[in-house]
């Protein structure tokens, strides 16, 4: 499963990349803000790799998981 996860706080995106890898062979995209994660998002549906799934925080600078 290809998953994107967009979360500001390190702490947090090692523990879910750790605890997503554990349940499964996923490859994990990380972004740490909304505006990065549309970046993100846009070339990986350039090179066609969308994610199956995104997990979004929804209080991260720049621009946050509501407004992306």
């Amino acid at each position: 499963m290809n998953i994107l996860l967009l979360e500001d706080d390190i702490s947090i995106q090692t523990i879910a990349e750790m605890a997503l890898r554990a349940v499964g062979k996923h490859h994990v995209n990380v972004a740490s803000n909304g505006k990065e994660g549309l970046t993100l998002l846009q070339s990986l549906y350039t090179k066609q790799e969308l994610p199956d799934v995104i997990l979004m925080d929804i209080a991260m600078p720049l621009l946050n998981g509501v407004e992306a």
